[in-house]
């Protein structure tokens, strides 16, 4: 459980969509949105 909340601290303090795609391969999601290329 503590995992979640070092991850939710990590997108609150670094809102970037960089820091989102660095957050998102260390868990292995890939976001998708229409104005930004995806992260992998």
């Amino acid at each position: 459980m503590n995992i979640v909340f070092k991850l939710v601290q990590l997108l609150l303090s670094c809102p970037h969509y960089l820091c989102i795609c660095k957050w998102a391969k260390m868990v292995n999601v890939t976001f998708k949105t229409k104005k930004e290329p995806s992260c992998a």
